[in-house]
């Protein structure tokens, strides 16, 4: 059976030089960049926001054009060893005269991603994502879209993910079965049922924090702030336990010949 463990996921730091991509997801090696930056010329002081894109050369010495030009080519996504090692060999070492404290990219070196994630910090600023694990492929659509919605906002607000969390823990009770009941008995009618006692303690660790994140009085710390991208790959293992296990046991059994399975069923009965 598949092995969930957060689904393998390594989560995007500033201490790795491998983790799970932000805009692919895939498992890649990253190279790191300084950011650096330079002055708009005199000639040219702001960028043109009138004609993004392209050059407002009205005034501007030939020199200055020239240098408009060469800042105009290297887009993001050109910025690479080979024009690094390019510039600095011919003289434009002021690309890295201004190196801006804190401000880091991360380009991804999977063949078919190579795009670059921005970094201030230790947060990631672009792409809109968080650290956290993309949701369980065996999730249901429903679940998964509150899953995403905190993955979304995690970054900026622990408190409002980890009561989405809780949402999606609601809803998979629900998808269990355990309709009109609170989420305390739910899961303990699940527990009644035969839920592994592990899944029961993932369960009531998202239900609490979910409680605390959304309560007067009961905010979380700064420790479970910390904490809620680990949640979210419980919610994964949960997901697995309950629903791509259960699954795919069935999907072996009815493997079985028929005559095996009635033979089975009618043993278990007597």
């Amino acid at each position: 059976m598949r092995s969930a463990n957060l689904s393998g996921y390594i989560p995007p730091a500033t201490h790795r030089s491998a983790f799970n991509c932000p805009h692919c997801n895939v498992l890649s090696q990253h190279t790191w960049w300084h950011c650096g930056c330079t002055e708009m010329p005199r000639e040219k002081p702001t960028p043109d926001s009138k004609a993004p894109g392209k050059l407002d050369t009205r005034g501007m010495s030939g020199q200055a054009i020239a240098q408009m030009k060469i800042h105009q080519n290297l887009a993001p996504k050109d910025v690479h060893p080979r024009i690094t090692s390019s510039l600095l060999g011919t003289g434009h070492g002021e690309w890295m005269q201004n190196v801006l404290a804190e401000v880091y990219v991360s380009q991804c070196q999977n063949p078919s991603c190579g795009k670059n994630t921005l970094w201030v910090g230790t947060k990631i600023v672009f792409p809109a994502a968080s650290n956290a694990a993309p949701p369980h492929p065996d999730m249901p659509q429903p679940i998964m879209d509150v899953y995403d919605e905190a993955r979304q906002v995690v970054s900026a607000s622990p408190r409002s993910a980890m009561a989405l969390l809780r949402l999606c823990i609601e809803m998979l009770c629900s998808h269990l079965g355990q309709n009109g009941t609170n989420l305390d008995q739910a899961i303990g009618n699940l527990v009644k049922e035969g839920l592994p006692t592990g899944v029961q303690k993932l369960l009531d660790v998202i239900r609490v924090t979910g409680n605390d994140a959304v309560h007067v009085g009961d905010l979380m710390d700064d420790v479970w702030a910390r904490q809620t991208d680990r949640l979210f790959g419980a919610i994964n293992i949960i997901v697995e336990k309950m629903i791509s296990d259960p699954r795919e046991i069935t999907a072996l059994f009815d493997d079985l010949p028929e005559s095996k399975r009635a033979h089975i069923k009618s043993r278990d009965i007597s």
